[in-house]
């Protein structure tokens, strides 16, 4: 055998060897490779308008129940935490990594759960680093939605302004009713099955848009302006005695945008 060869062997054979003391020492010193959880509980004492919410992995459930103040189940750990906080009318919910070799585990971290009470509205902020979250149907206030990879599905929701801005991954939307409604994307998917609302804006640097606009396309001044990719909308003015204004416009470097109507 070539010495090179018998070289590399004994590479390999010292490298294993040494993996092994190193994960042996690292389990006597206390170290647990399978990360336990403990579920705590935040409930808010002030009345706060708005939720500020972020997440660097994990899933996360915002929904509505019959409670008199915002409520927050979140999961504890060794390894992972989250700070949760309400100041100046803001319930701010942020995880953090408690150990800089936080590698394990990070796929069985227990879901977040938020309590809003029945009948409140209030602005949300969903900041998405990875992982997933969900939004239950209802009213809300402004809606801002900020994901770098993940997937977040929304139901129907009523909202003021609605905003989905996405570096990657995927968002679906059952419905939403809003003022203005804006979706940006550098890349990833976002699919909204049903849309009532006056502005919306589409800015795609790649990726693709699924939309459903509730009314008709006579209704709206649409405004196409494209680089590259594919739109199946074209620049038009709204019908003749149109009394309301209402205006589509895409902004589409690359990707994929499709707009249907449904009265």
């Amino acid at each position: 055998m070539k010495a090179w060869k018998i070289t590399l062997i004994i590479g390999i054979i010292v490298l294993a060897v040494g993996l092994a003391l190193f994960i042996t020492g690292l389990a006597l010193n206390g170290w647990k490779f399978k990360v336990e959880y403990e579920m705590e509980t935040f409930n808010s004492t002030e009345d706060n308008t708005t939720l500020d919410l972020r997440m660097s992995a994990g899933s996360m459930n915002v929904q509505f129940y019959e409670g008199d103040g915002v409520e927050v189940v979140y999961p504890v750990s060794y390894a992972r935490g989250f700070e949760v906080t309400e100041r100046a009318g803001t319930v701010k919910v942020n995880s953090f990594n408690r150990h800089i070799f936080n590698w394990f585990g990070w796929n069985n971290i227990p879901a977040v759960t938020v309590k809003i009470p029945q009948g409140k509205v209030m602005h949300l902020k969903l900041k998405i680093s990875a992982g997933s979250a969900s939004i239950a149907s209802g009213a809300y206030g402004d809606t801002l939605i900020d994901m770098s990879a993940g997937s977040v599905d929304v139901g129907e929701v009523v909202c003021k302004n609605f905003k989905a801005d996405l570096s990657a991954g995927m968002i679906t939307v059952n419905s939403v009713a809003c003022t203005a409604l804006g979706v940006d994307l550098s890349a990833g998917t976002a699919t909204i099955k049903s849309v009532v609302s006056n502005v919306i804006d589409i800015d795609l640097s790649a990726g693709s848009v699924y939309m459903t606009v509730k009314g008709n396309k006579s209704e709206y001044a649409v405004t196409v302006d494209k680089s590259a990719g594919s739109c199946n909308l074209t620049n038009q003015s709204p019908a003749q005695g149109t009394a309301e204004v209402k205006r589509i416009d895409v902004d589409l470097s690359a990707g994929s945008v499709e707009v249907k109507f449904k009265d």
